[in-house]
């Protein structure tokens, strides 16, 4: 079994490596070899030499250990042992003389591949039902007597199924994080990904957390302190603090404070259909308004 992959003559074997790397070690197994003459690969190597599999064992940072095996026998397969071991790739042949078991021994990890299938979720068709309210958890409703209500979407409809590219959007948390967003964690609080977005350690919930996401502060200069501090009527209501609901309000106040709320799509898109103009996060009228009364000009 090991004539497959070693030379039966000790220095076929061992080259490159000089006579000195044996013959003057300080090594008491190789010694106590060379003085009996022992030519063994246990006489030197142990008990364990025709175990090259824990040989292979490597130590993972817990960010790639989520889709890798530590041991690189596991991990490289099917690939035979001569892929590496017979390797004339400079960066493999100096791993293997120097035992280095580190990815990045061999692999530039600056272009470590993304694999878009396996990161893709299967919920783009499924079906949500809400009712936008307050933090308060009471339900905003239109002069006209109706509610922001966004049941009968689907998750497609919003969001991208492609992990990356969904967790790495500006209105995204998780924008500057890339595969640190799920990587090592929470993809290391389960086994598999079911291609869902509510397993284990990721999003428990659907859109629960929207009012708290759509609190606002109507601070922002001396021209802004008024806004909603309840000594005028047109943003001191329940809603003023939902922003949600403040860019749904009735239309008399735009007319009337010159804000025309003509032309902007209803519901979420008159804020999301634009994340060039409005912040991930927004927590003042002057992170989208220009000026008081002026409204956030949307492509």
């Amino acid at each position: 079994a090991c004539a497959a992959c070693h030379e039966p003559n000790l220095i076929d074997e061992h080259a490159p490596l000089p006579c000195a790397t044996c013959h003057e070690s300080t090594d008491a197994a190789v010694v106590a070899a060379i003085l009996a003459g022992n030519l063994a690969c246990t006489a030197c190597h142990g008990p364990a030499a025709g175990d090259h599999v824990s040989l292979h064992d490597s130590v993972l940072d817990p960010a790639c250990a989520a889709c890798h095996e530590p041991n690189l026998i596991d991990e490289h397969a099917p690939l035979p042992c001569a892929t590496c071991h017979e390797s004339t790739d400079a960066a493999v042949v100096a791993a293997i003389l120097a035992g280095n078991l580190a990815c990045t021994a061999c692999h530039d990890l600056a272009t470590h591949p993304y694999d878009v299938p396996m990161h893709t979720a299967s919920v783009s068709a499924l079906t949500i039902f809400g009712i936008i309210t307050d933090t308060s958890g009471v339900p905003y409703t239109r002069s006209n007597g109706t509610v922001q209500d966004y049941s009968g979407q689907t998750c497609g409809q919003c969001h991208a199924m492609d992990l990356l590219t969904e967790h790495m959007k500006p209105s995204s948390a998780s924008a500057g994080d890339a595969c640190a967003a799920c990587h090592p964690s929470p993809r290391d609080t389960f086994v598999s990904w079911g291609k869902t977005c509510q397993q284990a350690g990721c999003h428990a919930t659907y859109h629960t957390e929207m009012a708290s996401k759509h609190a606002w502060s109507y601070s922002g200069g001396t021209s802004w302190s008024r806004c909603g501090d309840g000594s005028h009527g047109c943003h001191a209501s329940q809603w003023q603090h939902d922003l949600a609901a403040l860019h749904e309000e009735p239309t008399y106040w735009g007319s009337a404070w010159g804000v025309d709320f003509t032309g902007y799509e209803d519901g979420c898109a008159f804020c999301h259909s634009s994340a060039a103009v409005v912040p991930a996060t927004p927590g003042y009228c002057t992170d989208c308004h220009p000026s008081s009364h002026a409204p956030a000009t949307l492509p």
